[in-house]
């Protein structure tokens, strides 16, 4: 298993990476449904995933970069850790 600690400091797009990973199959899912969901009548729900998933990956991608952070501090702050 690798050590995330000696990874983080030793590359500088860890946290950009690790944002990427966890973002694109959360987008991904989340288009998926919302097409699915709209039942695309004409056939051309690819499209309309595409055109989803275009949109909601930026967003996601920005919230979640902003929101970590916040979230980590948090997180520290309940569990006492410093």
């Amino acid at each position: 298993m690798v050590n995330s600690k000696i990874l983080k400091d030793q590359h500088q797009y860890y946290r950009l990476l690790n944002t990427l990973f966890v973002v694109l199959p959360t987008t991904f899912t989340i288009s998926v449904l919302s097409v699915f969901i709209k039942e695309v009548p004409d056939g051309k729900w690819i499209e309309a995933f595409f055109k989803s998933w275009a949109f909601s990956l930026p967003v996601a991608y920005v919230c979640v970069l902003l929101f970590l952070p916040v979230a980590h501090k948090i997180t520290g702050i309940i569990l006492k850790e410093d």
